[in-house]
């Protein structure tokens, strides 16, 4: 039975293969990235918010305010850990991918090199 043979030559549908990844990638990151501005902008307008309310003096409404900005911080918190988490995982891929093109790169030139 013969064995199959791999061929280690670079085409252009892996190349671009690999540049949709990176580029694929890339968006997802600054996606991220601009989701996470956009939601600190969000809270800053509820911090803004409850510091106006802070001001007022009836004791009700102290404790309501005290209650929502220690929920909109858990939830603050939770959602920066998720997407610090998912920035991570980003990175990762980028390095990872980063390496393959890399060592396709060090292919090619020894592949041309013999020649």
């Amino acid at each position: 039975m013969p064995r199959i043979q791999w061929d280690p030559k670079v085409t252009l549908g892996n190349v671009l293969t690999v540049a949709s990844l990176l580029i694929t990638l890339v968006t997802g990151y600054v996606n991220l990235k601009l989701d996470v501005q956009a939601s600190s902008a969000r809270i800053e307008a509820v911090q803004a918010q409850v510091t106006e309310r802070d001001k007022d003096s009836r004791p009700t409404r102290m404790t309501v305010l005290e209650q929502t900005i220690s929920t909109s911080r858990a939830a603050r918190d939770k959602q920066l850990d998720q997407m610090t988490a998912k920035l991570d995982r980003m990175e990762d891929s980028i390095v990872a991918l980063s390496n393959a093109v890399a060592g396709l790169t060090a292919t090619l030139k020894a592949q041309e090199r013999p020649r």
